[in-house]
């Protein structure tokens, strides 16, 4: 006797109501057990509730695991993205950028296993249900440091400023590269400049002229509290910290 797995397909909607609701995939994370510490380094807020922050935990072994936070309740709570699909050992982010709670790009840099490192972008247009990885062109005679800074102002056009290490000379220089195509390929608009403005700050975001949030470091390592301002700066108070030992929540 044969066996017609159509048969029961009417029993699925019963089936999934008697379990409270519509499934969801488990994908096991990595513990927190396994970082040392986590690394927030830039964020951007996309209104007063939605905020992204992106950067990299260290693990144990020394190595980076680049990390995508998006918070829906001011801060008081993240979630981690990109992580279950995409292999982020390796990988550190240093620039992010919004449009609205669904278009969000992080920049960053992916090192090799053979120690060259290149710029990358990774881009969501569905609020970080889904994310894709770009990998922007690469001169073999440079090491990318990091996407010093990143704007879109659409689902298609963006520009990526990137900071690197000529090897030969061991000094650093700027490229702009920009696509036209949501990132499926990107063009040089200026190439090899020497570098400038090293010190960009990403850790503050502001939604209007009074209202913003930023990312403070602490006296201690891997420890970075996240404040909020509603006097243009002026004034900043703590409302969550972000630690290592909280990634099995996020």
């Amino acid at each position: 006797m044969t066996f017609d797995h159509r048969r029961l397909a009417w029993l699925v909607p019963f089936l999934l109501l008697a379990c409270g609701g519509s499934p969801e995939l488990a994908v096991p994370r990595t513990p927190a057990a396994a970082y040392s510490e986590l690394r927030p380094l830039a964020i951007e807020t996309i209104g007063p509730s939605h905020l992204v922050v992106v950067g990299h935990a260290v693990r144990l072994d020394g190595l980076p695991e680049g990390v995508i936070l998006r918070s829906e309740d001011a801060g008081q709570t993240f979630r981690r993205q990109a992580d279950e699909v995409h292999d982020l050992l390796r990988v550190g982010f240093q620039s992010v950028s919004a449009t609205d709670r669904l278009r969000v790009w992080a920049g960053g840099t992916r090192t090799t296993d053979t120690g060259s490192s290149r710029a990358i972008v990774f881009i969501t247009s569905d609020g970080g249900n889904h994310w894709r990885e770009s990998a922007l062109p690469q001169d073999p005679a440079l090491s990318a440091l990091e996407v010093q800074r990143l704007t879109h102002s659409n689902d298609i056009a963006a520009e990526a400023v990137v900071r690197s290490l000529d090897l030969a000379t061991q000094t650093e220089v700027s490229s702009t590269f920009v696509t036209e195509d949501g990132g499926r390929s990107w063009s040089a608009g200026t190439f090899r400049n020497p570098a400038s403005d090293p010190n960009v700050d990403r850790t503050a975001s502001f939604i209007d002229a009074d209202r913003g949030f930023r990312l403070a470091e602490t006296a201690h390592p891997g420890h970075t509290f996240l404040e909020v301002t509603a006097s243009g700066g002026r004034d900043w108070m703590p409302i969550a910290e972000l630690l290592v030992t909280m990634m099995d929540t996020y």
